[in-house]
């Protein structure tokens, strides 16, 4: 066996004796290609999993047959149509270690990805760690290291696109993850109600990190860690892959959940300074609604929204009597973050700098 081979084991066998147990939570939907080398991944990390737990999110075939010729390795299955937070906390109350894995069913971990994101989590008190992602099967692009909040109610992703030949890996804080991957101390993330379960798809991500940064919690990235993100075909109906027709459920998702996440969140003073902003963006979204054909998804996430009003006061009320962090030290500015295809030519791309410098410009002016 190789010297640094030998190292890397010794170091994770040393903090296996110091750190407390760690298991996993896959989520799996109708990914038969990429289950058996997810697995496989953590099945070889340095680090040893108590638990691995396979949620199937309503698959025609069940994965019992695979679960059985491994150990450790269980699976449950919930009926089709149970949305992916739903199935995360599942999961997650199968489970009874310290920490917990949250994952993907195409997502890869180096063999020493788990190994380094428990020593982050430990060496820093994090109680969220993200690694990494880096899209498969270039295995050259970054997904992201990270990510921030962006004021307008997204997502921005750090590194995003970048080249990994050459970027830095030095472990730093960040301001949100993806759901992809991340580890979680999963007491903390218990006693905090989990992932929340409205949020049936898309932006349960970006909900639960703000929940965890406005409680003062951190959340670390840690780039030496790396896991591969197969780009294989996604959800269907739902995955974006930078091309073709952009899915209108994704958008009818998208649409709910950031209206739902700055009504739950962000403070009164936030929504009166911003409003100019954020009236600014969401003209632009219904123009683009309509342009694309989903003004039906518009109005059916409007409906939505208005519906569930009372229950998002009952948690809004807990969350803000809760919270201990401003939105000033958790919400970020800078250019608005659209995935990769989305705007389609060099008009759109205009448009979208226009408007991302006006909003700009009221983020600054209430800084």
């Amino acid at each position: 066996m190789p010297n640094a081979q030998v190292a890397r084991r010794l170091a994770a066998v040393e903090l296996m004796t110091k750190a407390a147990s760690v298991s996993a939570v896959v989520t799996y939907h109708e990914s038969p290609e990429t289950i058996r080398r997810v697995l496989d991944g953590l099945l070889q990390q340095d680090y040893a999993l108590e638990q691995i737990v396979i949620v199937d999110n309503g698959s025609r075939q069940g994965l019992d047959h695979l679960a059985s010729t491994r150990a450790r390795v269980s699976a449950i299955r919930l009926p089709a149509g149970t949305g992916l937070s739903r199935a995360r906390n599942v999961g997650l109350a199968k489970v009874e270690s310290e920490f917990a894995l949250v994952l993907d069913d195409d997502i890869y971990l180096a063999p020493d990805c788990l190994n380094r994101m428990m020593a982050a989590a430990l060496e820093t008190g994090a109680s969220a760690v993200c690694p990494r992602i880096v899209f498969h099967p270039e295995d050259a692009v970054i997904q992201c290291d990270g990510a921030s909040i962006h004021f307008a109610g997204m997502l921005a992703l750090d590194n995003k696109d970048a080249s990994i030949s050459g970027m830095p890996g030095s472990r730093h804080r960040c301001g949100a993850f993806i759901g992809a991957c991340v580890l979680f101390n999963r007491q903390l993330l218990t006693g905090l109600g989990g992932f929340d379960e409205d949020y049936y798809f898309y932006f349960e991500d970006l909900e639960l990190s703000y929940r965890l940064r406005a409680h003062g919690h951190e959340i670390w990235c840690e780039p030496n860690g790396v896991v591969f993100h197969d780009r294989g075909r996604g959800t269907p109906e739902l995955s974006f892959r930078g091309q073709g027709r952009y899915p209108a459920q994704r958008a009818y998702f998208n649409l709910r959940h950031r209206w739902m996440t700055m009504l739950l969140h962000y403070q009164v003073r936030t929504l009166a300074a911003l409003l100019p902003a954020l009236a600014l963006y969401d003209l632009a979204s219904l123009t683009e609604c309509i342009r694309r054909g989903f003004l039906a998804q518009w109005f059916e996430a409007a409906r939505s929204v208005l519906r569930m009003l009372p229950q998002v006061q009952t948690k809004r009320a807990r969350w803000q009597a809760e919270r201990t962090v401003a939105d000033r030290e958790i919400l970020s500015g800078g250019p608005l973050p659209f995935a990769t295809g989305l705007l389609e030519g060099r008009t759109a791309a205009r448009v979208a700098h226009l408007l991302g410098a006006l909003m700009q410009l009221n983020w600054n002016l209430t800084r």
